[in-house]
């Protein structure tokens, strides 16, 4: 999302510097200026050092930002109330308010929101929605909550995921044969953020979706989309295999997304792993943890491709007939993702007039 944010920025204002915070990066400041990123930052030792000095150390004061464009993916909703504590919430306030006073336009970029029922959670997006010049719902029902809890609004506008229009070419994917492989992507919030009988079956459902794969003949690629929770569960997997397959793990943003465009078929369990192979022309199929992924699933008109842990010869079968049948429904028509490019780039033209 981020490598997505930048790109778009630097297309249209090439001149412009893009700035983080800490936050965004885990506090790796090396990593961040290697980059070319500035970093936001407040504090009352850097209001009175002059700007000249700052810019050679990659920190900007919040008067010098013109525009906030928050790729949070999926942060506001009950799911993270435990977060929104009255501290927290003043924070955020206080961090909006600041950039709001200096003239900052505010943007959420295309992301999932809601529901909206806790107390934490409701002060949150009230003081979200108080600042924000536009939210951009992912789907529907993310739509829908904000409208049930603000009303229609100009501020709240419906857009898809905006990382489907990065198309990257990295040096990894050479070594990769087109077409010969299926990918199967973990995520560890199946196991964290689902009902206790998913995340205890999710691992050997994933097993066994490999293993049904090896037999079909298939050649499969376990891809560690995201840190070391997501690598545990492959290593959890492998050995439980009739027959070695391939780990990729340690890749960039940019080679995750340039591999699974390369693959013949995909399972996974990222959302974003998702929005690569559907973007791509990829026949994908998912599990979630969240609404956005059957959201996701209907927006390139393939809602049958999402799998049930609970049913898993209903997701051999749909995986095998996928295989079998390059015409099959779970194939994502050039069309479709041709219109949710558009949408994008519509998303951007909205963005770019404030």
């Amino acid at each position: 999302m981020l490598r997505a944010v930048i790109e778009k920025t630097k297309e249209k204002f090439p001149n412009r510097e893009c700035i983080i915070t800490p936050n965004s990066i885990g506090g790796v400041y090396s990593q961040a200026i290697g980059e070319g990123l500035y970093i936001y930052q407040k504090s009352k030792i850097l209001k009175y050092l002059p700007e000249k000095l700052l810019k050679k150390i990659y920190f900007v004061k919040p008067s010098e930002i013109d525009m906030l464009l928050d790729a949070g993916g999926f942060q506001f909703g009950d799911q993270w109330d435990a977060l929104y504590t009255k501290v927290s919430n003043e924070k955020a306030r206080n961090y909006y308010k600041t950039l709001k006073g200096n003239g900052a336009k505010l943007v959420f970029l295309p992301q999932a929101f809601g529901p909206f029922t806790k107390e934490g959670t409701i002060e949150r997006m009230k003081i979200v929605f108080e600042y924000a010049d536009v939210l951009f719902a992912r789907e529907k029902i993310s739509y829908d909550y904000l409208v049930q809890m603000f009303g229609e609004n100009k501020k709240i506008v419906l857009k898809p995921d905006f990382t489907n229009l990065i198309k990257p070419k990295v040096p990894l994917v050479k070594f990769i044969e087109e077409k010969k492989y299926v990918c199967v992507v973990p995520n560890r919030k199946m196991i964290s953020d689902t009902k206790k009988e998913v995340s205890e079956k999710y691992i050997a459902f994933l097993t066994t979706m490999c293993q049904f794969l090896i037999d079909q003949g298939e050649e499969v690629i376990l891809l560690n989309h995201e840190g070391k929770g997501d690598e545990d569960i492959i290593n959890k997997i492998m050995p439980n295999l009739s027959k070695e397959v391939i780990m990729l793990t340690n890749l960039n943003a940019l080679e995750v997304k340039a591999t699974i465009g390369k693959m013949k078929l995909l399972i996974s369990s990222r959302f974003h792993g998702v929005v690569s192979g559907l973007s791509q022309g990829v026949c994908t199929f998912a599990t979630g943890w969240s609404h956005k992924y059957p959201e996701l699933l209907a927006d390139y008109q393939v809602s049958e491709n999402l799998l049930d842990i609970m049913d898993v010869e209903t997701a051999k079968s749909k995986v095998g007939e996928a295989l079998n049948n390059a015409n099959s429904i779970h194939h994502v028509k050039p069309e479709v993702i041709k219109g949710l490019e558009a949408k994008s780039n519509e998303m951007w033209d909205l963005v770019w007039k404030l």
